[in-house]
């Protein structure tokens, strides 16, 4: 494991102001471009955007030195965002469409700065990690309640979804705000780990059964996104947790009961509503998965992607062009019209080429070494529990980032990442520093575990 002087700002305390925008900035990402877009050009400059640059500036005028520069966590991100970008930028050389390939390099470099925003917000502090797994916790408020707005009135808000599909929207489909459902199925999963990491952290008893019904929600809301990554992603995550990650029998034979009321619960809905992710659910338990419909798309387009990727030997046809590309029928298999990749990594590879995709995937295990070997070695129970969220999250992540349409744009993608390099730089300090060290300075700095 890399090693370095740590950060001193750990031992800092976070400010209200910071502690706020923490909070907002999850809630800020789920919205979108639903909150307060100003279009400039081909790029929309959406609220979260404004607000990752305002502070960004700000930090920038304020600050005089540039603390997260000797944490490798961080500074590791920063340079492979670095040759991210510029790898993006060598594709207009080579892209079909430029412009498409300048939109993604916006949305990359919005992407890679906000996590130097949530650093220098000492979010890698025990505060500031508490008070972005708030905003998440309240993000997931924001879109279940838009979610339970479509599902109860059969309004949703306007997306490219939408507009494609006029008239063949199911009422009880739903997208919340992140503009499509199998978006909407990505979030959730997302959002379980923080779920679970508030669940076991709480002292308080309402707010544990608080929890328990996200918890429960969110498997709910990802039937009626018909996201059948989302649904079982959730599974695997609560299933994961509950079992491999903690040591009771107790909870295990509890979370396996609670799984299988679910799983009954579904089939029961079933019987009230059509909804064709149960259909497709109840074929895959009675006779097993079929190679047709969306999982026959899914594998066309992982197909496509592979082909774009060898037919540049290794370099991509340029950031955007995989929807570019297959809009003019460039693909070899069949698609059913639909020309996003549906799949992170082969958005990456295809676009991107090797090199990127190599070093993206090498950065994440790096960030999963530091889980494992951190929480080998600590006593603490809440650094434990961090340690078990950390790699609950980078499981959730490698599942979302196959659900989702295309991954390039969307914020919450971004400030999911930011939230893991926070993470992982705590993690790598405390480590570092020892864990009884970090206890006093949880003592000292002040972090609820609650809402309270």
């Amino acid at each position: 494991m890399m090693v370095s002087s740590g950060l001193d700002g750990g031992s800092e305390r976070v400010t209200d102001w910071q502690r706020f925008c923490l909070v907002l900035l999850p809630i800020t990402a789920t919205a979108g471009p639903y909150l307060l877009p100003v279009a400039i050009g081909p790029v929309n400059v959406f609220f979260f955007r404004s607000l990752v640059l305002f502070l960004a500036g700000l930090i920038l005028t304020l600050s005089t030195k540039i603390p997260w520069w000797s944490n490798p966590v961080v500074k590791n991100y920063a340079l492979l965002g670095a040759f991210w970008i510029t790898w993006a930028a060598l594709g207009t050389f080579w892209a079909p469409d430029t412009k498409a390939v300048l939109r993604e390099i916006f949305a990359l470099s919005f992407g890679f700065l906000t996590a130097l925003v949530v650093v220098n917000l000492k979010g890698n502090t025990w505060a500031g990690l508490h008070a972005l797994r708030q905003g998440w916790i309240l993000a997931f408020l924001v879109a279940a309640a838009v979610a339970v707005w479509e599902f109860t009135t059969g309004n949703h808000l306007q997306s490219a979804f939408i507009d494609a599909n006029p008239g063949q929207i199911p009422v009880f489909l739903t997208q919340s705000t992140l503009g499509q459902p199998n978006n909407f199925g990505a979030f959730l999963v997302l959002s379980t780990p923080f779920i679970i990491w508030s669940l076991v952290t709480s002292t308080k008893a309402y707010l544990r059964i608080f929890y328990i019904f996200l918890a429960i929600f969110s498997l709910v809301l990802s039937i009626f996104s018909t996201s059948k990554i989302g649904f079982f992603g959730i599974i695997i995550l609560y299933l994961f947790y509950f079992v491999f990650l903690t040591g009771s029998l107790r909870v295990k034979i509890a979370t396996a009961l609670v799984v299988a009321l679910l799983i009954v619960g579904g089939i029961a809905v079933h019987s009230f509503y059509s909804i064709p992710l149960l259909n497709e659910l109840g074929t895959i338990f009675t006779a097993g998965v079929h190679l047709k419909g969306s999982n026959l798309v899914r594998l066309n387009l992982t197909l496509v992607g592979l082909d774009f990727a060898a037919d540049t030997r290794g370099i991509g046809v340029g950031g955007g062009n995989y929807s570019y590309l297959m809009a003019r029928g460039a693909g070899r298999y069949w698609t059913g019209h639909i020309i996003n990749p549906h799949n992170w990594w082969i958005e990456i590879l295809a676009q991107y080429g090797i090199l990127v995709f190599l070093f993206f995937v090498f950065y994440l295990l790096y960030l999963l070494r530091i889980a494992i070997v951190a929480i080998k070695g600590c006593t603490d129970s809440s650094t434990r529990a961090l340690c078990q969220f950390a790699m609950l999250s980078l499981l959730g992540y490698a599942m979302a980032a196959v659900s989702n349409s295309s991954y390039m744009t969307q914020p919450e993608n971004w400030f999911f990442l930011a939230s893991l390099v926070a993470i992982m730089s705590f993690l790598l300090r405390s480590w570092q520093a020892g864990y009884h060290k970090d206890a006093m300075r949880r003592a000292t700095v002040g972090a609820p575990d609650d809402f309270s």
